[in-house]
């Protein structure tokens, strides 16, 4: 709610300004758009990208504004500014299938939009070429070069420590 209040609290204190609120959302780093599989063809963004902490895309016409949670608990926040709606979702599970499917859910109802069968869309995308030419393995990832290390000293760097 302090979000979508622009940085107020339910009480009227003022966390963060307005204008905090649009350089939070505003895009910072555009992602390429591609074609998602045929299941899932409305959720073709026109704009996509990363803001400051934030996913920004659009879906069905409104923008929407994204941030995932991290393990052990996963969550979603999902937003829609223009609506004054947030959706959260939480699952104790690492489906990016099932937060999408739930969250789409949720958002096509506030939208008044056709209902679509969001998780049989995500299921089928399984079987898309993409995916289902991968290889294969039952083997745990390889670690990458746990022999790395950084090129300058750490205090070369930006901000220092």
């Amino acid at each position: 709610m302090v979000q979508l209040d622009s940085g107020r609290t339910a009480g009227g204190e003022r966390l963060f300004s307005p204008r905090t609120t649009r350089e939070l959302w505003t895009l910072v780093t555009p992602i390429r758009i591609g074609d998602p599989p045929p299941a899932l063809a409305p959720l073709r963004p026109n704009f996509n990208g990363y803001a400051l902490g934030f996913g920004v895309h659009d879906y069905r016409g409104m923008k929407v504004v994204q941030h995932t949670g991290d393990f052990p608990v996963m969550s979603r926040v999902t937003m829609i500014p223009q609506l004054r709606l947030g959706v959260v979702v939480l699952t104790n599970q690492e489906s990016g299938e099932a937060f999408s499917a739930l969250t789409l859910r949720i958002l096509d109802y506030y939208l008044g939009a056709p209902p679509v069968d969001w998780k049989e869309a995500f299921r089928r995308t399984v079987s898309y070429p993409r995916f289902r030419d991968a290889p294969q393995s039952d083997e745990p990832p390889q670690p990458g070069n746990t022999s790395s290390r950084p090129s300058l000293p750490l205090e070369k760097y930006a901000g220092g420590i």
